[in-house]
């Protein structure tokens, strides 16, 4: 995906994003229709839930990456990924989930190694 767009220079990050939309939907609408489940009730809290999964997660990550591999290279973008599973075990503390040791001193290592990886903290090496 990031090769691909990278190499479309002419194509905004709004319209990679459509289309890469547009595909998911055409490759997943068979396996909705073989194995999905509609939901038994639709509510206000199921709509917002999805609406919120749509535009967040989904359209902003992609807007957000493509933009950025437009101004930098995917690699120095790339080590950023690391960071989604700090940002989730964040997240699931603000929502009232407990955080381990484990997980704390394994994202205090990303920071760390995020920031090295991009130049914030100048590391040498023996």
């Amino acid at each position: 995906y990031t090769i691909v767009s990278k190499k479309l220079v002419d194509i905004k990050p709004i319209t990679a994003t459509a289309y890469s939309g547009l595909i998911a939907v055409i490759l997943l609408f068979p396996i909705i229709l073989i194995i999905g489940k509609p939901p038994e009730v639709i509510n206000l809290k199921l709509v917002s839930s999805m609406l919120y999964i749509i535009i967040f997660p989904s359209i902003g990550s992609f807007l957000f990456w493509n933009f950025s591999i437009k101004n930098i290279e995917a690699s120095k973008a790339g080590i950023f990924l690391n960071l989604i599973p700090v940002f989730i075990a964040i997240i699931s503390w603000f929502l009232g989930k407990s955080i381990t040791s484990s997980q704390l001193i394994g994202g205090l290592f990303v920071f760390l190694g995020v920031l090295i990886v991009s130049n914030v903290i100048k590391y040498k090496t023996i």
